[in-house]
């Protein structure tokens, strides 16, 4: 069983929400039944539920995701760059980053890695190597590829080491391989930059930083001051 030390991921501890609980028999929607409802609102109650329902019929008209949806999904944006602190605690692990994976020259100019692979260059059709620093593009349909090829090319000896920044999907399929490996669960949510350097706010869920390698304490020691870790 996995222990938690040093810190408590306070930000970790429900997946739920304000925006999904009904604001009359605080349950979240599914479990929301207005025919339970006190018969007579208040004036209050009645424009709290209003404007309750019409954020969730937003959310449906414009295509969105609701804010349950989102937590347990991937969003529509792949480039996401790491925050400088989170960079440093992984390049005081690994000493330097050898190759990133799924990266851009402005990208690299944040993680500044010896060798690194373009969207052009197809990273997970090319050959893993020595210390990896990976933040790889987010999406429900490309998380399984990288995250299995991170695995697999480590196991098979290819990685030294590696840290790899992903959301913390706990209940997803492509994040179980993780579990095996030490991990940071950071606190609070975090924060990635855009392109322009400016940074993204509003995300929808926390982040983890997961290790694969022997230098495992080092890898406590640097990151404890982030999050949780899970070992």
């Amino acid at each position: 069983m996995s222990q938690i030390l040093e810190k408590c991921l306070s930000a970790g501890k429900t997946f739920t929400s304000s925006s999904d609980i009904c604001p009359i028999c605080k349950k979240i929607k599914s479990e929301c039944r207005p025919l339970s409802h006190p018969i007579v609102l208040t004036p209050e109650q009645t424009e709290d539920y209003k404007r309750w329902q019409d954020s969730w019929e937003t959310f449906g008209k414009k295509g969105k995701k609701s804010p349950a949806e989102l937590i347990n999904q991937t969003s529509g944006n792949v480039v996401y760059y790491t925050p400088q602190i989170i960079l440093e605690a992984a390049r005081k692990t690994l000493g330097e980053f050898d190759l990133d994976p799924a990266s851009s020259e402005q990208a690299n100019k944040f993680v500044r890695a010896k060798k690194f692979y373009t969207k052009e260059d197809n990273g997970l059709s090319r050959s893993w190597f020595g210390r990896i620093w990976m933040n790889h593009p987010f999406s429900r349909t490309e998380n399984a590829l990288w995250i299995n090829k991170l695995v697999n090319d480590y196991d098979q000896g290819n990685i030294k080491e590696a840290c790899c920044i992903t959301y913390a999907c706990t209940s997803e399929k492509w994040f179980r391989p993780l579990f095996h490996y030490i991990q940071c669960f950071l606190s609070p949510r975090t924060n990635y930059l855009l392109p322009d350097g400016s940074v993204y706010k509003g995300v929808t869920k926390g982040s983890v930083v997961t290790y694969l390698g022997i230098n495992r304490q080092a890898f406590a020691d640097n990151f404890c001051e982030l999050g949780a870790i899970k070992t």
